[in-house]
C-alpha cells in the first residue's frame, strides 16, 4: 500500500511540474478556444483603430481598455490595439490581428502566468506549421493555438494565437528571466559594429527586460567581438557570445522555411536573450508568415549553403568562411530532414488534424494546406541535391541527440554527480519518500554529493516537455 502511495505521490509531482508552464491550457492545440472582447463604449472601437492609423504615421499604438472573457473566465480591464497591418480596413470588419496586454489597465493582472498575448488572422497555417518545426527541432519558440475571437457578441472567425516574447516565456525555456532581452526594431539590425556608444545600437534593438537600466553592454561587447576577432579567435570564442549550435539550427530551418524577412536576408524578426547564469545570448525567432515561398521572391534563389544570400553581415561572413562552422549548419539541414522534423508525412497530419478539429468546431480557414505540403517536398528535394553538388557527407550533430533515441542518464548507482546527454533540462530529484530533495532547471548534471545514500526518482523535461522518470540509486 505504501508503495503505491508514494508512486501516486510520485506522479502528481509530475503532474505539478508540467502545468507550472505559464498559459499551458491556453495554447491546448487540441480544442479551438474562444475569445470574447467587450467594448466599453460604441466609441472605443474607433479609438482602436485611430490609434493604430497614428501608428502607421509615425506614432504610438496606444491601448485601448476592453473587457475580456477567455474560455469562459472573465478578467479585468486589459489593453487592446491592432498589431501587423499595412492598413485598416476599408470597409467596417473588425478582423484584425490584435496585441492584448492583461496588465496594462490593472497592474499584476495576468491570464494564468500570461501578461501578454497575440492573435493572428492572415497566413494562420504559416505561423502554426513554421512554429512546430522549430519545436520539433528543439527551439524556443512562441506557443501557438486557434481560437474564435468575438467583438461585441460577433464573431469575427478563427485566429491564431501567439505566445508573447517576454518574462514569462524567459522563465519557461531559459529557466532565468533576469537577463536582457534585446528585438529588433527595423530591417538591417544585421549586428554589424557601430561603435561604443550606445545609441546608435537603440535605432535598430529595443530593451525588452530591464527597461530602466537601459544597458545594452553586453550587446555591443558581443557585436564588437564579432567584428574585431580574427577567423581562429572567431572559431574558438564564439560559443562563449553565443549559443552557436541553436543559432545554426535556426538558420538551417528559416532557409528550408523559405523565409526572407528574417536576419540571414534582411536582418529582421528575431530576439536575443542575454542569460544571465551563462553570459551569452540565445537567438529566439520570431513571425513566420512568410514561410513556405510565401514572400516577395522564390525558395528557388535561397541556396542553401548562402551562396546566393545577401552577405552584409560580418557574423554570416565569418561563419560560412569557415569550413567547421559552415559544415556545423550544413549538418543541421541534414538533420532537420533525416530526424524527420521537415517532413511531408508528419507535416501533413498535423494540419490534417487540424482541419479535423476546426470542421468539428463548424470553423474553417481559407488557406490552403496542399500549398504548404508541396514546398516541403520540393525544399526537401532541393537540399538533397545542393547537398549532393557541393559534396557535403551528412554527419550527425554532437549537440543534438536524436529524438528517436532515449536519453542516457550516468553513472547509475551515482555518488557525487548525475549526467544527462543531450540538450539541457530541467525537472525534480525526489526521494523515497515522495519528497523533492532538489530542482534543477536547464542543467545537463545535478550535484548529489550531500545526498544520503538511498532510492531516488529523477523526473525531467526536454525543452519540448517530453517527461523522462528514471530510477537512481546513490552510493
Amino acid at each position: 500500500m505504501k508503495k503505491y502511495a508514494l508512486l501516486f505521490s510520485i506522479y502528481f509531482i509530475i503532474i505539478n511540474f508540467l502545468q507550472a508552464q505559464p498559459g499551458a491550457d491556453l495554447f491546448d492545440q487540441n480544442q479551438i478556444h474562444e475569445i470574447h472582447i467587450q467594448l466599453q463604449s460604441t466609441s472605443d472601437w474607433n479609438f482602436v483603430e485611430q490609434n493604430y492609423q497614428t501608428y502607421l504615421d509615425g506614432g504610438p499604438n496606444n491601448y485601448t481598455p476592453v473587457q475580456i472573457t477567455i474560455d469562459g473566465e472573465a478578467l479585468g480591464l486589459v489593453g487592446l490595439r491592432i498589431r501587423t497591418v499595412e492598413e485598416l480596413n476599408a470597409d467596417s470588419s473588425r478582423r484584425y490581428p490584435f496585441k492584448i496586454d492583461f496588465n496594462e489597465f490593472a497592474s499584476g493582472q495576468n491570464y494564468h502566468g500570461l501578461k501578454k498575448l497575440n492573435t493572428e488572422t492572415e497566413e494562420m497555417y504559416h505561423h502554426f506549421v513554421a512554429a512546430d518545426i522549430f519545436r520539433e527541432a528543439d527551439l524556443p519558440v512562441s506557443r501557438t493555438s486557434f481560437a474564435e475571437v468575438f467583438i461585441d457578441g460577433e464573431s469575427i472567425g478563427i485566429s491564431l494565437l501567439l505566445e508573447q516574447i517576454d518574462k514569462p516565456f524567459l522563465s519557461w525555456n531559459f529557466s532565468n528571466n533576469n537577463g536582457n532581452l534585446y528585438k529588433t526594431k527595423k530591417k538591417y539590425a544585421d549586428l554589424n559594429w557601430l561603435g561604443m556608444a550606445q545609441s546608435p545600437y537603440e535605432n535598430f534593438y529595443s530593451l525588452e527586460t530591464n527597461e530602466g537600466a537601459n544597458d545594452y553592454s553586453s550587446l555591443i561587447d558581443f557585436i564588437q567581438f564579432i567584428d574585431a576577432s580574427d577567423p581562429v579567435t572567431f572559431e574558438n570564442n564564439i560559443n562563449d557570445y553565443l549559443d552557436i549550435s541553436s543559432f545554426l539550427l535556426i538558420q538551417a530551418v528559416e532557409v528550408l522555411l523559405g523565409l526572407e524577412d528574417t536576419y540571414y536576408d534582411f536582418g529582421h524578426n528575431f530576439f536575443m536573450y542575454h542569460h544571465p547564469d551563462e553570459d551569452r545570448f540565445y537567438w529566439i525567432p520570431w513571425d513566420h508568415d512568410r514561410s513556405f515561398d510565401k514572400g516577395y521572391g522564390s525558395f528557388l534563389d535561397m541556396e542553401l549553403s548562402f551562396n546566393n544570400l545577401h552577405q552584409r553581415t560580418v557574423l554570416f561572413s565569418k561563419i560560412f568562411n569557415n569550413s567547421n562552422l559552415k559544415n556545423k549548419y550544413l549538418n543541421s539541414i541534414c538533420y532537420l530532414i533525416e530526424e524527420d522534423i521537415f517532413n511531408t508525412t508528419r507535416l501533413n497530419n498535423l494540419l490534417l488534424q487540424v482541419d479535423n478539429l476546426l470542421i468539428s468546431n463548424g470553423q474553417m480557414i481559407d488557406e490552403s494546406p496542399d500549398e504548404i505540403i508541396q514546398f516541403v517536398a520540393d525544399r526537401i528535394l532541393q537540399a538533397e541535391n545542393e547537398l549532393q553538388t557541393i559534396g557535403h557527407l551528412c554527419q550527425p550533430l554532437n549537440t543534438i541527440e536524436s529524438k528517436k533515441n532515449n536519453i542516457r542518464i550516468f553513472p547509475n548507482p551515482a555518488n557525487d554527480f548525475i549526467f544527462w546527454e543531450g540538450a539541457p533540462a530541467s525537472g525534480v530529484l525526489i526521494d523515497f519518500t515522495g519528497k523533492t530533495v532538489l530542482n534543477f532547471y536547464n542543467k545537463n548534471k545535478i550535484n548529489t554529493k550531500n545526498l544520503p545514500s538511498g532510492l531516488y526518482f529523477l523526473s525531467m523535461r526536454d525543452q519540448k516537455k517530453y517527461i523522462i522518470t528514471k530510477k537512481i540509486i546513490k552510493e
